[in-house]
């Protein structure tokens, strides 16, 4: 139940970045990435980004609707956090990507 709602709500976050014109610069930077892939047949690749205005469920979906799509393999995606000492607490800095070829 938990991956169904997951899906979703990444799929209705995707929409919506695409209805705002926020997907434009990923858009062309996986279509690089494709390229990049496919003329190196390549085992992995990981992406990160700070300060995008998506989620990471926004990006999870960019990659599998994209390299996934035509290459196959795994994606993996979640948040960038950086360890808050004084405190014990970690602070969100940004999202990571990465897909391997299985």
């Amino acid at each position: 139940m938990a991956k169904l709602v997951s899906k979703v709500y990444g799929d209705a976050l995707f929409e919506a970045a695409l209805e705002d014109n926020r997907l434009s610069s990923l858009s062309d930077e996986v279509t690089a990435v494709k390229e990049i892939i496919a003329a190196n047949d390549a085992l992995f690749f990981i992406v990160n980004c700070y300060t995008t205005g998506f989620s990471c469920s926004t990006l999870n979906e960019a990659l599998s609707r994209s390299i996934q799509k035509e290459k196959g393999g795994h994606i993996e995606c979640g948040e960038n956090l950086l360890p808050v000492t004084t405190n014990n607490s970690v602070l969100p800095c940004g999202i990571f990507g990465r897909w391997t070829n299985d």
